[in-house]
């Protein structure tokens, strides 16, 4: 989301159904009841969250936009069980407080997936600025940055 007082990051991240999904379920489980707490989940959250966004990177005009945290929301069934059937879904956001209101920015995002080989699709929604410059295909891959331009509306 690209806004006058700044820009939010959003990274999805899936956990397919199967060992790789139970086995994180398994790691935060710590009582090991089979179902995962407020805490737990709570913990599973914050460290999906930390692998989603690990690669993302914001410039504003050439100057590094800080990402703060600002929440996730997971995609969890109630039991280790359902979690290994079912997986896990998670979208994080980041933001950036920047002004865009006042000219024309360049606004530059990297990111990967944790795999480098994987393509990163990209969507963008403007509220409150144009997008001036916006590539064909907005993806970003390792080594390949989505570059866009913002003005005022």
């Amino acid at each position: 989301m690209l806004a006058p007082d700044g820009v939010t990051v959003s990274c999805a991240l899936t956990v397919a159904p199967g060992a790789e999904a139970r086995a994180l379920a398994e790691q935060v489980d710590r009582d090991r009841s089979g179902t995962l707490d407020g805490d737990e989940r709570a913990a599973l959250t914050r460290f999906l969250a930390a692998r989603a966004t690990r690669f993302a990177r914001l410039t504003v005009d050439g100057r590094a936009a800080p990402l703060s945290d600002g929440g996730a929301a997971l995609e969890l069934p109630p039991t280790v069980d359902a979690i290994e059937a079912r997986g896990i879904a998670l979208v994080a956001h980041r933001r950036a407080a920047v002004r865009l209101d006042d000219g024309t920015h360049r606004l530059t995002f990297e990111d990967r997936a944790p795999d480098a080989r994987v393509t990163v699709a990209v969507a963008l929604r403007a509220d409150g600025v144009r997008l001036v410059e916006l590539p064909r295909a907005p993806v970003v891959f390792a080594g390949h940055p989505l570059t866009i331009a913002t003005a005022p509306r």
